[in-house]
């Protein structure tokens, strides 16, 4: 099947209403454009329904074309694999709209993944053994992958045992305890895609990995084709410690434990270039050790000036000491936030605003670091300016460059002193 979409997602082909088990199978799209997928299906039973689904477990939004449709007999020729290192491909994150974050490679610390037939049919697949009834088998990735506290996430993958057993997938740290962000699977002896859906409670952190754990039984379990999703995705919407809709903040400070936050975004593409949420401190410790935070999320390919802002209600900000102070947290190190004060609406003829404030941190990647700026040759009226604009990663001149991937960072704690 040939299918066209412009962000990347998972596909889902499906035959229902037939005279034996329904029968399905899901290939990831990059995103590219025009991509032919192959799904391959086995059964000897008959089908009267087709059912396709586009990011059936996210909630992506577009226009998708699909062209030449055929079923092709025989087994497709086997994926390419070197010594049980994961083809580039087989893992992947995603962000809430079915974008590719980061492509991952993983590698079986103990066995090679040996090839496989079932039913007549060739796979590639992580063999996992427990010499240890109970020890939890980690599949190491290459790149690391940021868990958000109290974020939702789908693991997917395939999977199949010589026995019909149950065994724990989930995400946690390298060889540690991940049974707060985890789900127990009953598989079969027949392969079959798992999709779960769990929270991340009381766990965050930067460099989290995807776990099996074979619950204290011993055998082998074959995985394969394992794929990791964030729900949800942005927009000013509840989460954290907001039980409904995020709203504008009206005063200062902006503590982002409750609705109020900064909602508005404004990037060179429109709406979905840049997102905001309201989510658990990926990270309590240090200078911040509060529970919940605002996440700004950029999105690859735009201009780098893309951040956002507030409007406050005409003279609430009171600017008389002049001195703000945010905390900021990033995986990105070196990162220059540019920060604005303007007026909402502004008058006719524009009257112009202050000029930008520039501040860096010095390294500082996976640690809060708090932030003073200062704005210069204000009026007299210390309640003149009401917006406040915040653009992560944007030095000086950097306007006409273009994002290179996605980007996230947090903010707290917004304040005056």
């Amino acid at each position: 099947m040939k299918l066209f979409s412009s962000q990347a997602l998972p596909i889902l082909l499906k035959f229902e209403d037939g005279t034996q088990a329904d029968v399905e199978d899901t290939q990831l799209h990059g995103g590219s454009g025009w991509e032919e997928l192959t799904f391959t299906l086995n059964s000897t039973g008959t089908y009267n329904d087709m059912i396709l689904f586009v990011d059936g477990p996210g909630t992506a939004a577009g226009t998708f074309y699909v062209d030449d449709i055929e079923k092709v007999d025989g087994a497709p020729p086997p994926p390419p694999f070197d010594d049980g290192l994961l083809t580039n491909g087989d893992f992947q994150t995603l962000d809430g709209n079915g974008n590719v974050v980061a492509w991952i490679q993983g590698v079986d610390d103990d066995n090679p993944a040996p090839v496989v037939t079932v039913s007549g049919n060739t796979y590639y697949s992580i063999n996992i053994t427990t010499p240890t009834p109970g020890e939890p088998f980690n599949i190491n990735l290459s790149q690391k992958v940021e868990i958000v506290q109290g974020t939702s996430y789908i693991l997917s993958f395939e999977a199949w045992s010589s026995v019909n057993r149950s065994i724990v997938a989930g995400i946690g740290l390298s060889g540690g305890d991940f049974s707060n962000a985890s789900e127990t699977v009953n598989i079969t002896t027949t392969p079959a895609v798992y999709q779960r859906t769990f929270t991340a409670t009381g766990f965050g952190a930067p460099d989290a990995r995807v776990l099996f754990d074979l619950a204290e039984e011993a055998g082998v379990v074959n995985i394969d084709n394992v794929s990791l999703f964030v729900t949800g995705g942005g927009g000013g919407g509840g989460g954290g410690g907001c039980e409904g809709d995020a709203v504008a903040a009206t005063t200062l400070p902006v503590d982002f434990e409750g609705c109020e936050s900064f909602i508005s975004t404004f990037s060179s593409i429109g709406d979905g270039g840049v997102t905001t949420n309201l989510v658990a401190n990926p990270n309590p410790s240090g200078i911040n050790t509060s529970d919940n935070v605002l996440r700004i999320t950029r999105a690859s390919g735009i201009n780098r000036w893309g951040g956002v802002q507030n409007s406050f209600p005409a003279g609430t900000i009171d600017i008389t000491t002049r001195t703000f102070k945010i905390k900021v947290y990033s995986s990105i190190p070196d990162v220059t936030y540019r920060f604005e004060l303007a007026l909402d609406p502004q008058p006719n003829p524009v009257v112009g605003n202050p000029a930008p404030v520039f501040r860096q941190v010095s390294g500082g990647a996976n640690q809060w670091v708090e932030l003073e700026f200062t704005f210069i040759n204000l009026p007299a009226t210390p309640t003149t300016y009401n917006q406040l604009v915040i653009k992560p990663d944007n030095p000086e001149g950097t306007d006409p460059q273009v994002t290179s991937q996605e980007q996230i960072f947090y903010v707290d704690d917004i304040r005056l002193d």
